[in-house]
């Protein structure tokens, strides 16, 4: 009787240090439940492994998969599982790997999509600079032709009266271009024009 009181002083079978940890000390549970279970036997009372998987689990649940001291500790916690697996059930070890596994895979899946939107948005913002340069250019074409000089309309006058002839099988044609530099009209012939 004094060796188990002893053995479960050592090994705070009681768990009065497991119920002390904050719920958010992941880790500091994990790490007292591995303790504990280094301890725990067959004669100690299913009370004793039930707080320990319980308080374990949750951790293993709720624990950041992303922190590297808390996956270690994490494993820690699961190789003593698996060593007392004779005293806590060979299915209680495989529903503490599955705790586990679920949340390193949602953790997997979290960080995909993060990617994935944070890919989205790369796109898009290059899509919207892209377009933003493509103004941008005809912007300064704008401004580099100007239509109101006499030459440039004088070659608009040329290109539309072609336009316009290919077009039209029979008749005259009526083709005014206004010089907006000038305000004067660049007429003409109306009948059907060569090549130019």
């Amino acid at each position: 009787v004094a060796r188990e009181a002893m053995r479960s002083a050592r090994f705070r079978l009681d768990g009065a240090t497991l119920r002390g940890l904050h719920g958010e000390d992941h880790g500091g549970i994990l790490e007292e439940a591995a303790f504990m279970l280094g301890g725990v036997t067959a004669s100690d009372p299913t009370g004793t492994t039930s707080l320990i998987l319980s308080f374990a689990e949750q951790s293993l649940r709720r624990r950041d998969p992303t922190c590297a001291s808390t996956t270690q500790v994490a494993e820690r916690f699961l190789r003593a599982a698996r060593r007392a697996a004779g005293v806590i059930g060979h299915g209680n070890v495989h529903r503490l790997h599955d705790a586990h596994e679920g949340n390193s895979a949602e953790a997997i899946y979290a960080i995909r999509d993060m990617l994935a939107d944070d890919l989205a948005k790369a796109v898009w913002a290059d899509s919207l600079a892209s377009d933003a340069e493509e103004e941008e250019w005809w912007e300064s074409e704008a401004e580099r032709v100007s239509f109101s000089d006499p030459d440039v309309v004088d070659v608009l006058a040329r290109a539309l009266i072609n336009e316009a002839s290919s077009a039209s099988q029979a008749g005259p044609l009526s083709v005014e271009v206004r010089s907006l530099s000038r305000g004067r009209t660049v007429a003409r012939p109306c009948a059907r024009p060569g090549p130019l």
